[in-house]
């Protein structure tokens, strides 16, 4: 009998010894990062003070500051229009969100709503279901 694997979203490659090379995934991201405004720029970079300015009981210094430097990183990779670079930069993004702990995710997604980031927006950034 063989194993059994599920997928439940976008796959490159799946089951033992399973390698996928030079997949395009994320189509969406790309989308709606043709779509981000000036507005959408300022409103991330005033998310970005508001990690520097983080409260100790919610989200860690070292935390912030790394959401912080993935936030710029994304900026960056948008200005760039490098479609690589802006992956790995929204890679690095999630990766961090990925690794927070409920009560930090809680104080970032709270921030992105009084800030109104546009719902593509959080979207992209993992936050639109918190």
């Amino acid at each position: 009998m063989g194993d059994t694997f599920n997928n439940y979203g976008q796959v490159g490659a799946m089951g033992k010894k399973a390698v996928a090379f030079q997949n395009t995934f994320s189509q969406e991201d790309r989308k709606t990062l043709e779509t981000i405004s000036e507005q959408d720029l300022a409103k991330l970079k005033v998310l970005i003070n508001k990690l520097m300015d983080f409260d100790e009981a919610k989200l860690r210094k070292a935390e912030a500051l790394r959401g912080a430097a993935c936030l710029l990183e994304i900026i960056e990779a948008y200005q760039s229009s490098e479609t690589e670079t802006q992956v790995e930069a929204l890679g690095k993004w999630r990766l961090w969100v990925n690794g927070l702990k409920e009560v930090s995710l809680g104080f970032l997604a709270v921030t992105a709503d009084i800030l109104t980031v546009s719902l593509p927006v959080l979207k992209l950034l993992g936050l639109s279901t918190l």
